[in-house]
């Protein structure tokens, strides 16, 4: 399901500016990002929130907002409807997503939380890939049939009800109380510039190979899949990872970016060179979600979990809004100065 938040309404950006196009490419393109406003407000609620309801009816909430109000613009051909729905889609996505490495660490500790740590991350790749397939099929029978892909909230909401144990609200006590620490906005403020860098690579790779490198959008999504593949990989292996790199496992994620980045800034014009940069990324991406959510689950309390991820995905969050914004004007007052 947080696969679908990653893709959003990307694969129908295109029909939908054609739908709209009387709104502009810009408020069109705002579809995708808007999402993300109520998102950071319900990431940073639940953290009170399990202090009030279990995670498992927050969770079910959360799903069932996804699959109706996601799928809302089937019935209604109209842009500021669509807006709306997309606002308060957020809402849900911000409430399921810091659950997850809460409700792990709720029922497992040590080699099984990092492995399952990197389930997760595998798990939304593979999301965000069947969300790509499935709604660019029903994308061509109209726009508005694409957001059926919502109801795929519905299966996971039956799994909840079915298999998740409902462990009640948490409540503080002396060695439970709903606090943050050090390690938390540390880790927050490096996923703020990992997002950052990783987010500009992203959005400018398809443009360098179209325009530089006389590629083909078919080279693109190579060059895609290959990141995506690789995250996949250190996702399903992430507890031997982890396991063999112990202390040295975020340090090293940061290191196959930044090997990543050089690949590139040697090699630009070398199609292996940005192939290879894209591996160490999605490498690097994989690693460090997983690591990070696992440090940050052994680092507050139990009760704190919830907001400290919370906290974790707002701030890197900022870092991938932001990021074409800070990265246009570094180079463009760099480039120009030279």
């Amino acid at each position: 399901v947080l696969g679908l938040n990653i893709t959003g309404v990307a694969p129908i950006l295109g029909m939908l500016d054609v739908a709209f196009k009387e709104e502009g490419a810009n408020a069109v393109q705002t579809l995708q990002t808007i999402p993300y406003f109520l998102l950071m407000v319900a990431s940073i609620l639940v953290g009170w929130l399990v202090t009030k309801i279990s995670k498992r009816k927050i969770v079910s909430i959360g799903l069932l907002l996804i699959a109706f109000v996601g799928t809302s613009p089937l019935l209604i051909d109209s842009f500021s409807f669509v807006m709306i729905s997309r606002v308060l889609v957020g809402f849900g996505f911000g409430i399921i997503s810091p659950l997850n490495a809460a409700i792990i660490s709720d029922f497992f500790d040590g080699k099984d939380r990092a492995a399952l740590m990197g389930l997760h991350v595998t798990g939304m790749g593979i999301g965000s890939i069947f969300i790509n397939i499935v709604g660019g099929i029903l994308g061509n029978f109209g726009y508005q049939k694409y957001f059926l892909v919502h109801l795929i909230a519905l299966a996971a909401f039956i799994i909840v009800i079915y298999q998740l144990p409902d462990t009640g609200a948490q409540t503080q006590s002396a060695t439970q109380k709903l606090k943050l620490n050090k390690m938390v906005f540390e880790l927050s403020l490096i996923s703020f510039f990992h997002t950052l860098f990783i987010t500009a690579f992203m959005t400018n790779i398809a443009t360098h190979i179209l325009q530089n490198l006389n590629g083909s959008s078919a080279l693109t999504g190579i060059v895609t899949a290959v990141q995506g593949g690789f995250a996949l990989l250190v996702g399903f292996n992430f507890s031997r990872i982890s396991s063999a790199l112990k202390r040295n496992t975020l340090p090293f994620a940061i290191f196959a970016a930044g090997l990543g980045y050089l690949s590139v800034i040697i090699l630009p014009h070398n199609i292996l060179g940005i192939i290879f940069g894209s591996a160490c990324l999605g490498i690097s991406l994989s690693c460090f979600m997983a690591q990070a959510s696992y440090i940050i689950s052994v680092s507050v309390p139990q009760i704190s979990i919830a907001l400290a991820n919370g906290v974790f995905a707002v701030i890197g969050g900022i870092g991938g809004l932001l990021s074409p914004i800070i990265i246009n004007n570094l180079t463009n007052n760099i480039f120009n100065n030279i």
